[in-house]
């Protein structure tokens, strides 16, 4: 565990210890960010899925109240992003926004980060939070769009099994992360078949009434705008009637991104990778 660090005399920060303190911070966040339609046991599913660790993950708390957070930081460190530790979350309780919490909680970051030894840290912002995070000295390396359709249904039957995350001969339109798919449960999670006969596949999981697709592979002879929205297409088809259907993390301004905005996809998200070099923190 770190050492409390101290910001105008009112707030302090700290490492978090176990991984139990990092579950015991789901009613701070949903009183961050609102009930939506999380089911119970979703923060515990969030940490798994994108490796979020104890001893790089810190909370904020008002001095002389500890056991009240005020603001939160997951951090995550995927084996697929070596030398990396990325952020899975990051909130402030309404009432203390704008008063360093947010400032505090990223400087913690990166000096635990720095400590342990890694190169570089990644937030991923959304367009609201990228001119803070610019401000702290974060550079944007990357722009994705989650994409939304209804599903079609007009298949039924096997969904069939999980694939490996990688496939052979095959890159990736758009994707989430490694550690995301093998960290969601088997029977919550499948691999479709398709594209058309191109050969694609689309690593999709259940969440809720939503179909996620967390990553859409194509083969080089079939990796165009065309094939892209062809293989959509497809996924939708195999949704559930009227489910919606999320194509996480398209390249922002890729000529596929726009086929499939002209197809009949509409943006519901905006995600900006910022990183900050952490070689000088120490």
């Amino acid at each position: 565990m770190s050492g409390d660090r101290d910001a105008a005399g009112e707030i302090r920060a700290r490492g978090l210890a176990a991984r139990e303190d990092l579950t015991a911070l789901e009613a701070t966040a949903r009183a961050i960010f609102g009930e939506g339609e999380r089911r119970p046991g979703w923060l515990a599913r969030k940490i798994r899925r994108e490796a979020v660790v104890p001893g790089l993950s810190v909370i904020v708390f008002e001095v002389g109240r500890p056991e009240v957070v005020i603001g939160y930081a997951l951090v995550g460190q995927p084996v697929s992003l070596p030398g990396v530790a990325r952020t899975a979350g990051v909130g402030v309780l309404p009432g203390w926004r704008g008063r360093g919490v947010g400032r505090l909680l990223i400087a913690e970051v990166r000096r635990l980060a720095a400590a342990a030894g890694l190169a570089g840290l990644e937030v991923l912002a959304d367009g609201r939070s990228r001119g803070f995070f610019a401000g702290l000295g974060l550079r944007e390396r990357a722009a994705s769009w989650t994409l939304l359709a209804a599903g079609l249904g007009l298949h039924a039957g096997p969904r069939g099994r999980a694939r490996a995350w990688e496939q052979a001969g095959m890159s990736a339109f758009s994707e989430w992360l490694a550690e995301a798919w093998t960290g969601t449960p088997e029977g919550s999670r499948w691999s479709l078949a398709i594209g058309g006969g191109a050969g694609g596949v689309a690593h999709v999981s259940a969440e809720g009434r939503a179909w996620l697709v967390q990553r859409l592979l194509l083969p080089p002879r079939a990796s165009g705008a065309a094939a892209v929205v062809r293989a959509a297409a497809a996924v939708r088809a195999y949704a559930p009637r009227g489910a919606p259907t999320l194509l996480y993390g398209c390249p922002a301004g890729a000529p596929a991104t726009a086929a499939l905005l002209r197809g009949g996809w509409s943006r519901v998200q905006e995600g900006f990778v910022m990183r900050a070099e952490l070689g000088d923190d120490l």
